[in-house]
């Protein structure tokens, strides 16, 4: 049995995981569409908090839950392979996030929807 829920809480944990990404492609395009241009990215940014913000914050208390259920293994090896599939986007959001005359104000809003 406890191998049932194991695999359910890992089925979940994926979801939210995608769900995760999903967000920060989200942020990216935001960061993109508005490269440099800190005024217009903040704007779309809290659009995009005002709109989303409690599906993130929700995603990240249950994807913490979840994760305390895990075994130590378990939840090390996902935490492994959800930075890796992360990563590529993260990379991205900081390089254009230098775009930004005022990156602080950037990186400060990004810090509320990651």
């Amino acid at each position: 049995m406890a191998s049932f829920v194991l695999a359910g809480c890992q089925s979940e944990a994926e979801r939210l995981q995608a769900q995760s990404l999903y967000h920060l492609t989200q942020v990216e395009k935001v960061l993109e569409r508005h490269a440099g241009r800190t005024d217009e990215a903040l704007a779309e940014l809290d659009r995009y908090l005002k709109e989303n913000g409690d599906e993130i914050r929700e995603t990240n208390a249950r994807g913490r839950e979840i994760l305390k259920s895990m075994s130590p293994e378990d939840r090390q090896d996902f935490v492994r392979r959800s930075l890796e599939n992360a990563r590529p986007v993260r990379e991205r959001i900081e390089t254009l996030t230098r775009t930004f005359p005022n990156s602080p104000q950037i990186v400060n809003r990004l810090r509320e929807l990651m």
